[in-house]
């Protein structure tokens, strides 16, 4: 399932490929604002048993832009 979700963004499922960008993106926001809930970075570990723990019913999902990972 790949959506568009405007010329410049393409939403799909992600894969496991994906973990490294997913983790950077949350570790930025962990160390630079108060959006989630936790001071503790994600190790990539950590970030692998959290992608293994979804399924169908509760999908990871990223954004893409110009064949990156941005969201």
């Amino acid at each position: 399932m790949e959506q568009n979700i405007s010329n410049n963004f393409k939403l799909r499922p992600a894969v496991e490929e994906d973990l490294p960008q997913i983790n950077d993106i949350y570790n930025y926001y962990v160390s630079n604002s108060t959006c989630v809930w936790t001071t503790h970075l994600c190790t990539e570990q950590e970030r692998k048993e959290w992608f293994a723990s979804h399924d169908d019913a509760t999908p990871v999902l990223v954004a893409e832009q110009n064949d990156k990972v941005v969201a």
